[in-house]
């Protein structure tokens, strides 16, 4: 009976073993299932007509899915979630040209957000012809038209590699980069079968292909920095120069904040006595806004008047000696 009970123990166990292991080799399989399905999308495969996609649809490697106006859906894959938008175009590359542990999907138009479950390594991929990013579990958007293309972390953090120059760096939450696509000339926007540029990376007749960081993640390409500016920015603040820079500049900031409060707190009281002197004669209450700009403007004036006079003294003093 003992005998017995072991070898049941020990069958479990491995049974246990291989389904373990078979979900790590395979941390998703490459069908993905229409969910929440609004608006018109269809599904094609190369050579063949699209067909409309019903919710419930299971796509399958090598298939694209094209999204109309004012359409959004679901794919669903396991612990894997993309939310597309209209008018997006994404493809499932055909299995023999993906790995057992990397899950990738190729995105040629519009917007997708996605949720990819964690793991240690990095299982998932999106490629676009600009930019690939490379997750092990996170969530984040990915935005392709004309003019930009742009990654968006919301959490986690997504390693993205430029298809034209030579970079890749993380990505955290809350940040953003962008490429200037429309900056790009017509001969290097030319896409392989696969979605990506045909041919190396010279990029010697295209314009300016580099990645473009947001620190809050905002859509205002003025608001950006390049990212060797930003890698520069965090290599002078983790230097001993850097810190003892930033502890001054907090301190000035702490000193001109409060110097502002009291000029502010002046103007104002120097503004009610004025309102306060006149409501005899005329009610000025209503004009506050107005006369505290007068006050502003009349003691600019008057700091100008002293520097411009102390500077002039200055001068003459100078001379004479």
């Amino acid at each position: 009976m003992k005998t017995l009970f072991a070898i049941c123990v020990a069958l479990f166990l491995s049974l246990g073993a291989v389904v373990q292991a078979q979900e790590t080799s395979n941390p998703a399989s490459d069908a993905w299932e229409v969910q929440k399905l609004s608006g018109v999308a269809h599904v094609s495969v190369a050579g063949t007509e699209p067909v409309a996609v019903q919710s419930g649809q299971v796509l399958l490697a090598g298939q694209t899915l094209t999204t109309g106006p004012r359409t959004r859906l679901m794919l669903s894959n396991g612990k894997q979630h993309i939310q597309v938008s209209s008018n997006t175009t994404l493809s499932l590359p055909p299995e023999a040209e993906t790995k057992p542990d990397m899950t990738v999907v190729r995105q040629t138009r519009g917007t997708i957000t996605l949720s990819i479950d964690k793991q240690q390594s990095p299982h998932f991929k999106v490629e676009t012809p600009y930019l690939v990013a490379v997750v092990k579990g996170t969530e984040f958007t990915v935005s392709l038209d004309d003019e930009w293309a742009k990654v968006r972390v919301h959490e986690g953090v997504v390693e993205v590699k430029n298809q034209v120059e030579d970079e890749a760096f993380d990505v955290k939450a809350g940040e953003a980069v962008t490429m200037n696509v429309a900056s790009l000339s017509s001969g290097m926007a030319v896409l392989s079968d696969k979605g990506l540029f045909k041919g190396g990376n010279d990029t010697s007749q295209a314009g300016s292909a580099r990645l473009t960081f947001s620190a809050r993640g905002e859509d205002s390409p003025e608001e950006m920095e390049t990212v060797r500016q930003r890698q520069d920015r965090e290599r002078w603040r983790a230097s001993p120069i850097g810190r003892v820079g930033l502890t001054i500049s907090d301190g000035l900031a702490i000193v001109v904040g409060y110097l502002g409060e009291i000029i502010n707190t002046s103007i104002g009281w120097v503004t009610g006595l004025v309102i306060a002197a006149m409501s005899p004669f005329i009610d000025l209450n209503a004009q506050f806004a107005g006369i505290n700009y007068w006050v502003r403007v009349a003691l600019v004036g008057v700091v100008a008047g002293l520097i411009l006079g102390l500077g002039s003294l200055y001068l003459v003093f100078f001379r004479r000696r």
